[in-house]
């Protein structure tokens, strides 16, 4: 990298999934006022909320995030990654990008 002066990193991007439960959260009870009331809602949060988040980031940019429900699976994730190959090819101009 160094010898390079980090051209390489610049061509670079990285792939990444995460997954959020709710039921990992410290306070599981969510509190709030409802637009237009004056009372209070409390609401306890389920234990199976699941989501699951993917994105890229790179020297160039970074995609939106595609948020999905299901386990991680190699049709899932050739579909994300057509499904934002044209925000991943923008951050690279006119370069080809292959996931």
């Amino acid at each position: 990298m160094l010898k390079n002066e980090g051209s390489k990193i610049k061509k670079t991007f990285f792939s990444d999934e995460m997954e959020v439960k709710l039921s990992d959260l410290s306070d599981t009870a969510k509190t709030w006022i409802p637009p237009a009331k004056n009372k209070v809602k409390t609401e306890g949060v389920r234990k199976d909320v699941k989501l699951n988040c993917w994105s890229v980031i790179s020297w160039n940019g970074a995609t939106s995030f595609h948020i999905y429900k299901t386990n991680m699976k190699n049709d899932i994730y050739q579909d994300i990654l057509e499904k934002h190959a044209m925000e991943t090819e923008d951050n690279y101009g006119d370069k080809e990008v292959c996931f």
